[in-house]
């Protein structure tokens, strides 16, 4: 959800025009913060990552697909604080 589709739902709500800056307060307020992935390194060789991921222990796999919820995925999602 991003800050243009909170602020239509408030103005929807209580059927005032606010402004599109509400609606990023109003999620700051409730506890969000913006997500987005880190930005990748300009010498990157996506084959060679690709390669290295691939030749992992089995065991190592695992323990990388156990915390795949603190990678940021998609980019620009809102995801609770706490």
């Amino acid at each position: 959800m991003d800050r243009p589709k909170v602020a239509l739902w408030m103005s929807e709500q209580t059927e005032r025009k606010i402004h599109p800056q509400r609606g990023w307060d109003y999620l700051k307020r409730v506890g969000f913060s913006l997500q987005i992935p880190r930005p990748r390194h300009h010498k990157a060789e996506k084959d060679r990552q690709e390669a290295f991921k691939r030749d992992l222990p089995e065991q190592t796999k695992q323990i990388r697909a156990g915390h795949i919820h603190r990678i940021g995925w998609n980019y620009g999602a809102w995801m609770s604080i706490g």
